[in-house]
């Protein structure tokens, strides 16, 4: 999506974040969330991945960041996270791969 912000792209970012800086800062994110927010075309969004996003966010309470490793709320925040976002990246791919599979048996059969 060239440099506009999606929801995958904002997942990559946080974990990019926590595994490169082994922290993650609220406000960045924050404001990640307003750049995807401001996306005009939403035809491929998830809005499961952007609420995950937000309910991570709320989990910081009044802290600014999070370290690494983190625990309780955020760790479970975090594998629910990725858990729609993997299923956000497969799905798509699903179809398009089972359709090009199905040609290909059906080229190969005739």
């Amino acid at each position: 999506m060239n440099k506009k912000w999606s929801e995958i792209k904002l997942v990559a970012y946080i974990f990019y974040q926590l595994h490169h800086n082994r922290r993650l800062e609220k406000m960045g994110i924050e404001s990640k969330i307003e750049e995807v927010k401001s996306i005009k075309n939403k035809a491929q969004s998830d809005p499961k991945i952007l609420e995950d996003v937000k309910d991570l966010v709320m989990a910081f309470g009044e802290s600014d960041h999070v370290h690494f490793p983190v625990h309780g709320k955020l760790s479970n925040y975090l594998r629910i996270l990725a858990g729609h976002t993997t299923g956000a990246i497969t799905s798509p791919n699903k179809d398009s791969v089972a359709y090009e599979i199905e040609k290909h048996i059906r080229l190969g059969a005739t």
